[in-house]
């Protein structure tokens, strides 16, 4: 009896330190960011860079954010998202872009978010047709046995919109209907370090071969001007 039992404590423990710990296929890792609703409702992009620089240790309040980087009434333009993670995070931030006729744009892109949440950084990510952001703070994902580089299966966030809040998740076929909708020609993210950029996925076909729905795209490029503001 002493032995069943000191077998299961020993399962247990195994279970506790190890049973979510992302060291097996699909691997996982989230990443603590404290969470702020936006105050005004083109603030999104604001919000998500007062929540990264409060991971980073400094506090801003979003007005004197929205004051430094300049906000309209149809929100932050990525380029200004941009220039408020230089100013109050401890990020080198780079908006990275693919063409949305690129087979590998989306997972390209993914996939150096999902770098970045490895070295504990996160990213923004906009939704909707590119006119809202939110903050990626993890992912589940398994590797292409091919590259080695990783596919995202799930990706969580914090949504600064406070009717969506925080801790909320997407599975890979829900992100065609979030992320995967440009507008503009191009997808793009904001990520910490410019050395994530090129940690992409590049077996498209195979992925799609093998069940994927979320890479989406035209068959045809069909450029329509440059990235909208998000609010």
């Amino acid at each position: 009896m002493k032995t069943k039992l000191f077998t299961v404590l020993v399962v247990l423990i195994l279970c506790i330190s190890g049973c979510d710990s992302g060291d097996d296929p699909p691997f996982k890792k989230k990443i603590s960011i404290p969470y702020h609703f936006q105050l005004e409702y083109n603030f999104c992009g604001v919000a998500c860079i007062q929540m990264w620089a409060e991971r980073d240790g400094q506090y801003w309040d979003q007005y004197y954010i929205a004051g430094t980087i300049g906000v309209s009434g149809d929100g932050a333009h990525p380029t200004a998202i941009k220039t408020g993670l230089d100013a109050f995070t401890s990020a080198y931030a780079i908006i990275a872009m693919r063409e949305w006729c690129e087979p590998d744009a989306q997972g390209d892109l993914l996939a150096g978010a999902i770098r970045g949440i490895l070295i504990d950084k996160p990213s923004i990510v906009p939704f909707y047709d590119l006119t809202h952001a939110v903050i990626v703070r993890g992912f589940e994902w398994h590797e292409n046995a091919d590259t080695g580089k990783p596919v995202a299966e799930v990706m969580f966030y914090h949504d600064p919109d406070p009717w969506e809040g925080e801790n909320q998740a997407l599975v890979a076929n829900m992100l065609k209907d979030y992320y995967f909708t440009p507008s503009g020609g191009d997808y793009w993210i904001i990520l910490p370090l410019p050395t994530l950029v090129d940690a992409g996925v590049d077996s498209h076909i195979q992925f799609i071969l093998g069940g994927g729905t979320y890479y989406g795209g035209p068959s045809v490029y069909d450029p329509k001007g440059i990235l909208p503001p998000i609010n």
